[in-house]
């Protein structure tokens, strides 16, 4: 195929698009804005412009959720194997790590306010590379020093010399330019409006269809930058928008002239509309397609080259199966901002018939001047009593009344809980807890199922893009701060990723019943554990667990360990071991501090009965000295008795002589 060939493909394949010009999905993706600002015309000359807002009103109470709800949601690549685990988790993480780093959740709040308003949200991946260029200029240094000068200062630095020149001394001069490759990765919400893609039949898959486009904006001197002579960018056409009527809708909005956004004044400034294209085509008339990136505009191909994938995803609060385009809240609340904006507007008048009533008069009697008179009880000049009297009129203010609270039943009952928990009823069941959270579960029941929706369509799929995007576009290293600690990983060495599961982040009703039920969990868990159980019911990894499930669920923030410590991280390992070791050391000493008291006892037990031996040898002395004394006292009794009876004897002899 020629270029001409080529542009003319494509230019059919964009006027053949969905969403393109006047097409069913421009038309409706125009009508959606023209609600959401409350354009809706009048029914009559003179009628009441009033307009109910019920399309913008449930977008906005819907986001409210849906924006806790994604920042609550958890994302996991599924695993191949069992060896393949660590790996998985360390890319979701790292993919994570990413998103939040360069907050990247309002991009996702953005692309779902599309999508709740326009029915589709539409987010793109890519790498933006920008080179950064320093000049640095050298006189008069030595080799050696110009050698070390030379070497890099940063990662992707290419250095180039220009203007060497060696000295007479033996020095040199030089200058230096360092020119440093920034890498960035780049999610952004696009504008529906600017999407175009081919009809898909029974295909929903973005990475299936024939071809995807994005309307994209450039002023010559970006033009001129890609590669462009100054002549083939100041050839390409100028953007004008009044055949886009969603543009047309969106910017008329905030301007009166819709071709403002030409661009500036001088040449170099002005727009110019190109598309990007993603096309599915047989350029060497083969028989075989490729995919393909090419970016043309007018008559001219900015550039072509393959490509694997389509770098866009798209989501929808309620998705069409099989279908690429789904619904949002201007479908769903169409005929509900039609019916009350025409009751409304019934109601303003039938407000002006009763406080301003017509009224018949005799004509020549009565001041017509002063009978038409808009002043407040003015007074109406009549010839006679009687020359004026009021016609009847109907007062549908109670019926209006009941109309609009009917809607207000079906808009809650599609749209969601968030517009009516300000009501009376709710303020009545806020003083009981069980019948808030019970009015809450069942109001949020549908607000709850479209962010889930929008959270499998966008936030998965831009997940999985991510991931290839890395794989295939990112070289060299890639940093990520995981856990409370920073990792290194290399995108191209990861395998390729095509399923993952969703975590959806939970209501504010759901969120309070589990908070309850992780509580009572915890608090069984660790009794088990004082009881002995761990390892048995449960472990610290389990109460872990729950701990940061509760963390998550009081809205504490997405990473638990900025409260709790996970048991299988190495800082509690490390952490366990040294427990475990003065644990051991405790052990250690109370069994030696035991030892040394089962010595010292068994000293006094020793100690003891050689005292018992010592008083039981001391006591049989003392008896045997006693025995001893006792006897030797008898004997001396006797000796003396003796000697007593003896001298006794002998003076009785004497004086017998």
């Amino acid at each position: 195929m020629t270029n001409d060939d080529t542009i003319a493909l494509l230019k059919r394949e964009v006027e053949d698009a969905q969403g393109y010009d006047s097409d069913v999905l421009a038309e409706n993706r125009a009508n959606a804005l023209d609600y959401y600002f409350g354009r809706m015309a009048q029914t009559a000359t003179g009628v009441s412009n009033i307009v109910s807002h019920d399309v913008a009103d449930t977008i906005h109470s819907l986001m409210a959720q849906s924006t806790e709800m994604y920042k609550g949601s958890s994302i996991e690549f599924d695993a191949e194997s069992e060896e393949d685990e660590p790996q998985a988790q360390m890319e979701s993480d790292a993919i994570r790590a990413q998103i939040e780093r360069n907050d990247e959740w309002a991009t996702f709040d953005a692309a779902s306010f599309d999508a709740l308003l326009q029915d589709n949200g539409w987010i793109g991946v890519e790498i933006l590379e920008e080179d950064i260029v320093e000049r640095e200029s050298y006189t008069n240094i030595m080799d050696e020093a110009a050698v070390e000068v030379m070497q890099p200062t940063r990662s992707n630095q290419v250095i180039d010399i220009t203007d060497s020149e060696q000295n007479d001394d033996g020095t040199v001069s030089f200058t230096l330019t360092r020119t440093t490759t920034k890498r960035k990765l780049n999610i952004r919400c696009i504008a529906p409006d600017v999407m175009l893609f081919s009809p898909a039949g029974d295909q929903f898959n973005l990475q299936e269809l024939r071809f995807v486009a994005e309307r994209r904006l450039y002023t010559v001197a970006d033009l001129e930058e890609l590669g462009l002579s100054a002549e083939n960018a100041a050839s390409i056409t100028t953007v004008t928008d009044d055949y886009w009527p969603a543009i047309v809708a969106r910017e008329a909005e905030y301007s009166g002239n819709t071709n403002e956004n030409q661009g500036g004044k001088q040449p170099a400034t002005i727009l110019k509309e190109t598309f990007i294209c993603y096309i599915l085509i047989d350029q060497d008339d083969t028989g075989k397609v490729e995919r393909r990136r090419i970016h043309y505009g007018g008559s001219i191909i900015i550039s072509d080259e393959p490509i694997n994938y389509v770098p866009y995803v798209t989501g929808s609060p309620l998705p069409v199966p099989h279908r690429i385009q789904g619904q949002g809240m201007y479908k769903i609340m169409r005929q509900v901002q039609e019916g009350k904006t025409h009751i409304l507007r019934q109601y303003m008048e039938n407000l002006k018939v009763l406080n301003k009533s017509r009224v018949a008069y005799v004509r020549g009697n009565v001041n017509t001047n002063e009978l038409q008179d808009a002043r407040v009880n003015g007074a109406v000049g009549c010839e006679t009593q009687g020359d004026i009297w009021g016609l009847p009129s109907n007062n549908a203010g109670p019926e209006c009344i009941m109309g609009l609270d009917y809607l207000d039943k079906v808009r809650t009952t599609r749209g969601g809980a968030s517009l009516d928990m300000q009501r009376g009823e709710m303020q009545v069941a806020g003083s009981s807890a069980m019948a808030a959270a019970r009015e809450y579960e069942s109001k949020e029941m549908m607000a709850g199922y479209y962010t889930k929706n929008l959270a499998h369509t966008l936030l998965k799929n831009t997940f999985l893009l991510v991931h290839k995007v890395l794989r295939e576009e990112w070289t060299g290293d890639l940093a990520a701060k995981i856990r409370g600690k920073w990792i290194t990983t290399r995108p191209q060495d990861w395998p390729e990723r095509e399923s993952a599961r969703v975590t959806v982040g939970m209501t504010s009703g759901e969120k309070a019943a589990r908070v309850q039920g992780l509580n009572a969990l915890i608090a069984w868990q660790t009794g088990l554990i004082e009881k002995g159980q761990e390892g048995v019911l449960t472990d610290k990894s389990k109460v872990y667990n729950a701990a940061a499930d509760w963390i998550r669920a009081a809205d504490l923030g997405p990473n638990p360990e900025e409260y709790i410590i996970d048991p299988n991280s190495d800082e509690a390992k490390q952490a366990a071991a040294s427990h475990a070791q003065q644990q051991q050391q405790q052990q250690q000493a109370m069994q030696q501090q035991q030892q040394a008291m089962m010595d010292m006892q068994r000293q006094i037990e020793a100690m003891k009965n050689e005292t018992d031996r010592w008083k039981t040898e001391v006591e049989t002395q003392f008896k045997y000295y006693d025995a001893n004394l006792d006897a030797e006292v008898e004997e001396a009794k006797m000796v003396g008795n003796g000697v007593v009876a003896l001298n006794k004897q002998r003076e009785t002899n004497a004086g017998e002589g």
